[in-house]
This record gives C-alpha cells, sequence and structure tokens, in this order.
C-alpha cells in the first residue's frame, strides 16, 4: 500500500541524519502471525538489518539501544495496545513508524488513527524484503547538507558515524541526544535558549522543553561519565538556554 500524503503532523519530530547502513529496523510480530515474510537473513540481503519482537513490550524496552532507522508496527500486537505503542515510540523518539495492516476488520481504523498521530506509511502484513527495503529508505533520516562531523574541546561528533567520542572516549548517545549535541556543536560558541532546541529538533511542537531539559541532563551525564576530570561541557545560562564551554 502507498502511504498517505503527509501533512504539518506528520513529519519526523527531529532528525540528526544518522540512519545506517544496512538500515536497522526493529519489527513487531502480530498477534496473528509474524510481521515478515521471510528470515532475517533475506532481509539483510538488501540491506535491512531486522530484528524481531514477539509483543510491543519487548521492542520498546530495546528502542533506546537499537536506534533503528524505522519502527514495524502491525494494528494488532501483544503485549501493549496499539495506539500506546504509537504514542510511546512518537513521544520518546522521531523514529519512522512503518504501520502493518493485518486481516482484523478495526485494523485499518486504528492504522488511520496511528497516521494521524504521525506514523509514516501503511503496509500489508506480512511485509516481503523489497518492500520494506524501499519504505525504509524512503523515510529513514536522511544526512543533511550541512556538516556532519565537528570537534570542540575534547568533544569529538560525527553524526553521520553516530559516532561521539570524549577525550578518545567513545560515548553511546541516542538518537535525539546526539542531535541535540549537534544543535550546541552549530551554535557553540553562541546560546541556544531551550525554545531554540525545540523550535529546531520538533519544528511541530512534538517535543516539550521540559523534555529537553532532561534530554540535556542525559548529555551531560554521559558526556561527564567519558572524562570524570573534566568540568561540565555544557553550561547552562539561567532562564536563557545552553552552550558547550569554550
Amino acid at each position: 500500500m502507498t502511504p498517505r500524503s503527509a501533512d504539518q503532523r506528520r513529519r519526523p519530530g527531529f532528525g540528526a541524519g544518522i540512519a545506517r547502513w544496512p538500515y536497522r529496523v526493529v519489527a513487531v510480530d502480530a498477534t496473528t502471525g509474524p510481521a515478515c515474510s521471510a528470515p532475517a537473513q533475506s532481509f539483510l540481503d538488501v540491506g535491512v538489518e531486522l530484528t524481531c519482537f514477539a509483543d510491543g513490550t519487548a521492542a520498546l524496552l530495546c528502542l533506546s539501544n537499537e536506534d533503528p532507522a524505522a519502527v514495524l508496527a502491525p494494528t494488532e500486537m501483544r503485549g501493549v495496545d496499539f495506539i500506546c505503542f504509537i504514542e510511546t515510540v512518537i513521544e520518546l523518539s522521531a523514529v519512522p513508524i512503518l504501520v502493518g495492516l493485518t486481516r482484523d476488520p478495526s485494523g485499518q481504523q486504528r492504522a488511520y488513527a496511528a497516521l494521524d498521530l504521525g506514523a509514516r506509511a501503511l503496509v500489508a502484513l506480512p511485509v516481503g524484503c523489497d518492500e520494506l527495503s524501499a519504505l525504509t529508505q524512503q523515510f529513514a533520516t536522511r544526512r543533511p547538507s550541512s556538516a556532519t562531523a565537528g570537534a570542540h574541546q575534547h568533544i569529538t561528533l560525527d553524526a553521520q558515524a553516530h559516532r561521539v567520542e570524549v577525550a578518545g572516549t567513545a560515548v553511546n548517545l541516542s538518537s535525539i541526544e546526539l542531535a541535540t549535541l549537534r544543535v550546541l556543536f552549530d551554535a557553540a560558541p553562541n546560546l541556544v535558549s531551550k525554545e531554540e532546541l525545540v523550535e529546531i529538533l520538533s519544528p511541530e511542537r512534538r517535543l516539550t522543553v521540559a523534555y529537553m531539559t532532561r534530554v540535556i541532563s542525559r548529555i551531560r551525564y554521559k558526556l561527564g561519565a567519558a572524562a570524570r576530570d573534566q568540568p561540565h561541557f555544557i553550561e547552562t545560562v539561567q532562564s536563557l538556554g545552553y552552550r558547550l564551554r569554550n
């Protein structure tokens, strides 16, 4: 099936430009059967590294570690309500959601509700290798034209490779954390307000200032854990915003 036309509500909340090859896809099996029509190795042959989960709860727990290029969510899944699953993925990430249609009579209604919430496309299950590869390539985060690598003080950032190092020590950042750090890199040494972070990373305001404050805290913790002898890399200017320390 072809995706519905996008409007302002359906654009991704943010993008760090870091989709990797092969594209990593997290899939949840439907209650009626597997979400995909072939073994994982067959998908790898067309550039999709597929990780399948028997229920939605397990898939949600893995998302921060998997950092996928897309999520395939069936309208009928075990472990968690389908709409709650969609809302949770959208709230916590900008990973494109592909909705898998089952034969359940009410599945189509739930699928369109998911599109209204921000899912990107509909596909009949079980999905084949070529179709999933094409959809993933269509919606996976693209690298923007601006530079994807840079360095500031002891921090080195390569967005395309999804790699951050502090004094030579690798730091594992999620997509939203890397995207946020990249905004601060691009602005350094200038200040970036909390409102600007939300506007840049989430033009539709799906993210909130309070959420971005938590993201900054996580970045600080991870950077600091990699270089405990260094001061905080991100400076807070009270009531105004953040900037990288010189």
